[in-house]
């Protein structure tokens, strides 16, 4: 879209939704991206991405809402839920045309995928209380240390998350295009996601007290 083009539009916006791709790349320097996301209208992502089976559920799709908050985002969609024009059970898309995350059933039947979006929420959620334990005990002298290491550790952890997943929003497109290929995980990432939890929940508990 041109500069121009932008312009024209920017006063219909209500919500933003750029791709999280060109947040995360092309654009991510680019001043319009800049524009919306000062604008204080809501900014979300959304990302629209079929080769998702090819990428790591904890690089990718975990990672997603935390390189939202990254970015300063509000939120994080999808350009489907579960919505297919065909039964993913008895007509199998291959590993890179799939966009679902929830598959039909008597029930809905999450995908690991979909598992990990929640997990990703959740790490955020836990990441917001300790900011408000941050914020509450900012002006306690008794709790200065404990709020410089609490603050350390919110910029490591975004840090690591970040680091972790650029491979996967930045660099997959093309290079998912060239064959069957992946960009998968290793038991060190899913450790990183542990141990970050673990000292956002330690570090939220002491501050509460």
């Amino acid at each position: 879209m041109s500069w121009q083009d932008f312009q024209r539009i920017e006063p219909f916006i209500d919500v933003w939704c750029p791709n999280m791709r060109l947040v995360s790349g092309l654009l991510a320097a680019d001043p319009r991206i800049e524009r919306i996301i000062k604008s204080g209208k809501p900014v979300w992502s959304y990302e629209c991405v079929s080769q998702t089976k090819s990428l790591s559920p904890l690089r990718y799709n975990r990672a997603n809402a935390w390189r939202a908050k990254f970015f300063g985002l509000d939120g994080i969609g999808f350009w489907t839920h579960s919505t297919q024009p065909f039964n993913p059970w008895f007509t199998p898309m291959n590993l890179n045309d799939e966009y679902a995350l929830v598959y039909p059933g008597e029930a809905p039947v999450p995908s690991v995928r979909w598992e990990a979006v929640r997990d990703g929420v959740e790490d955020m959620a836990a990441l917001a209380l300790l900011q408000q334990q941050i914020e509450r005990g900012r002006n306690t002298s008794s709790q200065r240390d404990l709020i410089k290491r609490a603050q350390e550790v919110v910029r490591i952890a975004l840090v690591d998350v970040m680091e972790l997943s650029d491979a996967a929003f930045i660099e997959s497109r093309d290079y998912l295009q060239q064959g069957d290929r992946m960009i998968w995980h290793s038991p060190a990432d899913v450790e990183l996601y542990q141990r970050h939890r673990q000292a956002i929940a330690e570090l939220s508990r002491q501050l509460d007290h």
